[in-house]
């Protein structure tokens, strides 16, 4: 729709994809607030750490905000992106370390990393609406649609919905496993080990940040032998790039530990 100068198509898009991440914000709230005291009861949770938790329910819709990252993602703003990404870091440096000098409490911690999530769903709506405003593609989100939307998006968004929830569910739910098995302690420090691993992955992260759109463009244009043959490609080159790494782990895992 992009490359074709089809405006009112790509609006009829950008509508059906903001009516949908509201319509699953709202679940996601309904969900998290629904399981908070099942999770409570199953790790251990006070009554103190439970009421945080009801207020981070209401941060879950903005962990994945889908249509800003893909206008962003569409009109080549990697440069926006790059910079919107140190946000959710930087505010929970900053926090903690003014935390830690000021002697706060885990509710006080918590709270930071409330408004961490809180900010980054935030500025990427903002920095979103901000590009389509710029290019006049902001579509109309409330009223009847003139054009009935097009079958073949759900499918394609039930399936990238699938691929950030298996994203979130290898980031936390082994936290959740630990905690819940060997205790608070154990949990944060496989949190900091966790975290140092990631650093190593943080460029091919970066990578897929411009990856995902040009398939998708090269998909359109020579069709899916051309996108299958480069995503062989990427993944060869990122094998490449990780076996010295994996190699270093096997050979001296202990002392690297």
């Amino acid at each position: 729709m992009a490359e074709a100068g089809d405006d009112g198509a790509l609006k009829r898009l950008l509508r059906y994809t903001i009516r949908l991440d509201l319509l699953s914000g709202v679940a996601s709230i309904a969900i998290a607030l629904a399981a908070a005291p099942f999770a409570a009861r199953a790790f251990g949770w006070d009554d103190e750490v439970l009421r945080l938790i009801y207020v981070y329910c209401f941060a879950v819709p903005f962990l994945i905000a889908a249509t800003p990252t893909g206008v962003l993602r569409l009109f080549d703003r990697f440069d926006v992106l790059g910079w919107q990404l140190l946000i959710m870091p930087a505010t929970r440096f900053i926090g903690a370390v003014g935390l830690w000098l000021a002697g706060g409490g885990l509710a006080a911690f918590l709270m930071v990393w409330i408004a961490s999530v809180f900010l980054h769903g935030l500025s990427l709506w903002v920095l979103g609406l901000a590009e389509l405003n710029k290019r006049k593609l902001t579509p109309a989100v409330v009223g009847k649609a003139s054009t009935p939307a097009d079958r073949a998006w759900l499918p394609f968004m039930v399936k990238t919905n699938r691929s950030s929830s298996i994203d979130l569910m290898h980031n936390q739910l082994p936290i959740l496993i630990v905690g819940g098995v060997l205790g608070p302690a154990a949990a944060g420090f496989f949190k900091v080990a966790f975290n140092l691993a990631n650093l190593l992955a943080q460029p091919v992260n970066m990578l897929n940040q411009a990856m995902f759109p040009e398939f998708s463009k090269v998909q359109t244009v020579d069709g899916d032998g051309a996108m299958t043959r480069i995503a062989f490609r990427s993944i060869g080159a990122a094998l490449a790039l990780a076996a010295p790494i994996i190699a270093l782990y096997v050979l001296f895992r202990r002392d690297l530990a």
